[in-house]
């Protein structure tokens, strides 16, 4: 699936508080996207099952919603609709979009 006669990059990034990024640069044989993305789904498959063996640990952080449900309360639910967003709990700025028409 990985084409072998172009770039193939890893490489680790600046380090940061969160530990050492990676960047990982390559490409597909097939130009089909449903394609690449399994490509990107077996190279993190791969990435979070090997992980272990080198004794490193996978890191990502937390989201708003992480962070709700880590304080007890429940995550803000998700638009309906593209464009739709929730009202925030006790006031609060409001974010509005409009389609053009």
């Amino acid at each position: 699936m990985i084409n072998a006669e172009m770039t193939f990059l890893v490489r680790q990034l600046d380090l940061t508080s969160q530990g050492l990024p990676i960047e990982i640069y390559v490409f597909s044989r097939d130009n089909k996207w449903s394609t690449y993305e399994d490509l990107q789904a077996d190279i993190f498959d791969h990435l979070l099952a090997i992980a272990l063996e080198f004794d490193l640990r996978i890191y990502q952080s937390p989201s708003s919603a992480d962070l709700r449900t880590f304080a007890g309360r429940q995550p803000i639910k998700q638009p309906v609709r593209q464009n739709e967003w929730p009202r925030q709990e006790g006031g609060g700025a409001q974010h509005h979009r409009r389609e053009a028409t």
